[in-house]
């Protein structure tokens, strides 16, 4: 599996999930359901510069008072 995955240039578990789901549309005559890519780069992302070794001198200047 891996020199498939290689020649194709995908991951080896990318090469398992298309040959199960080919399996099971063989078998159940059902195409699989579409995955979902979903994006969690950036999730929570505070547009701050500044970042956690700096986290005493934010509480000090009163992070999230408002």
């Amino acid at each position: 599996m891996t020199e498939v995955a290689e020649a194709r240039h995908v991951s080896p578990e990318q090469v398992a999930i298309e040959t199960i789901e080919s399996h099971l549309e063989a078998v159940t005559g059902e195409q699989p359901t579409p995955r979902r890519h979903l994006a969690f780069a950036a999730i929570g992302s505070s547009g701050s510069s500044r970042g956690s070794a700096e986290a005493d001198e934010l509480l000090a200047e009163g992070f999230g008072r408002d």
